[in-house]
């Protein structure tokens, strides 16, 4: 009886050692098996920047003449006059473009040649500071404007371009280009009219 005994104990020691090695086979070979769940990834269209396209590209700073901008619009335009801009005189040619509120204006030297342009942008066309920004430095200035409260000039002075940014919307209200200069020379000439400090904050 007493071996009876020690062989039941015995094939009981070895059922439980085959079901723990079971056990852990079938843990084993689950883990082999489990595979990481794929992630979809962007589509080109999601990663690259939106392209977009400004008013007047084909005109050309230090290139473009008086007379190229008045074959371009077909007309003369609907504001002629002389400013003075950093001690110089420049003739400023406006057209209504959008609407009359808001005239696109080109600068030229006594020479006729474009110096300086100022557009506006109609609500449709949709661009915004984050899509000039996937094109171009960070700004290296900002300014507050006389437009309104919620907007303010993003200046790219190196790059010969400022941007009228709606501080709420983040779209892009109007556009100036310029040859590229250092941001000192931009505030004392084409910048000049910016205010230092918050025109609305009294």
């Amino acid at each position: 009886m007493g071996l009876n005994l020690r062989h039941t104990r015995k094939n009981k020691f070895l059922f439980e050692s085959a079901l723990v090695f079971i056990t852990l086979w079938s843990t084993l070979i689950a883990g082999c098996d489990a595979r990481p769940v794929p992630t979809e990834a962007p589509s080109p269209e999601e990663t690259m920047p939106r392209a977009f396209s400004l008013p007047y590209a084909d005109f050309i700073i230090g290139e473009t003449t008086e007379e190229d901008l008045l074959s371009a619009f077909g007309r003369s335009p609907d504001r002629l006059e002389t400013v003075a801009v950093g001690g110089e005189e420049v003739v400023r040619l406006c057209y209504e473009v959008e609407s009359d509120l808001f005239l696109d204006c080109f600068y030229l030297t006594g020479g006729g040649v474009l110096q300086f342009l100022q557009a506006y942008l109609p609500e449709s066309a949709d661009i915004t500071y984050e899509d000039v920004l996937a094109h171009y430095n960070p700004a290296e200035h900002e300014a507050y404007t006389t437009f309104s409260e919620w907007t303010r000039m993003m200046v790219h002075a190196a790059e010969g371009a400022a941007f009228l940014v709606n501080t709420d919307t983040g779209d892009i209200v109007a556009f100036t280009r310029f040859e590229p200069m250092e941001v000192a020379q931009y505030l004392a000439t084409w910048g000049r009219d910016l205010p230092e400090e918050n025109p609305y904050v009294k």
